[in-house]
């Protein structure tokens, strides 16, 4: 069949297959493309954006119990400070959670983000008496003695012999 045809036109036949073979392979790269590009957005939205938010919720949680652990040692200067900063973690923690929470959760997910829920709604009830707790009065004084500036500059305190094994 190919024999009765002219050298001109068995190539232009093959150079028309050729380009066709390459149409084709184009239009499966771009389709397979796009494809990825919506599965990257996917992921981008469905699984980095939660990821994000909550560790910046994570964040605000840890600065809020970072100035718990820390307050009897801090200055007073420095407990305004925290105290001053209290409601941009408590408004992080929150805002994050809640753009959370609008995406769709899992079961699972919507069962742990209840159970936070609750617990930071107590937390929150019972986060403006922890001063008073962790620090009474009199034990903030000395502790703010202890910071102060001018006992930086006194002697140190004594610090205990530490007892090790090899001691007995």
């Amino acid at each position: 069949m190919l024999q009765n045809i002219s050298i001109g036109k068995r190539l232009f036949l093959s150079f028309g297959i050729v380009l066709f073979l390459t149409a084709c392979i184009g239009y499966i790269g771009w389709t397979y493309t796009h494809t990825m590009a919506g599965e990257f957005e996917s992921l981008y939205t469905e699984n980095l954006q939660p990821a994000v938010q909550l560790a910046n919720a994570e964040r605000g949680l840890w600065e809020l119990r970072f100035e718990v652990a820390n307050y009897p040692y801090w200055t007073m200067e420095q407990r305004a400070k925290l105290r001053a900063e209290e409601p941009k973690w408590i408004r992080q923690v929150e805002d994050n959670l809640a753009e959370y929470s609008k995406r769709s959760l899992s079961s699972d997910e919507k069962s742990a983000l209840k159970d936070f829920n609750e617990q930071w709604n107590k937390y929150l009830e019972a986060r403006p008496h922890w001063s008073t707790t962790i620090c009474p009065p009199v034990a903030c004084c000395l502790a703010a003695a202890m910071c102060s500036p001018t006992r930086a500059r006194a002697a140190p305190l004594p610090v205990p012999p530490i007892h090790t094994r090899a001691d007995e």
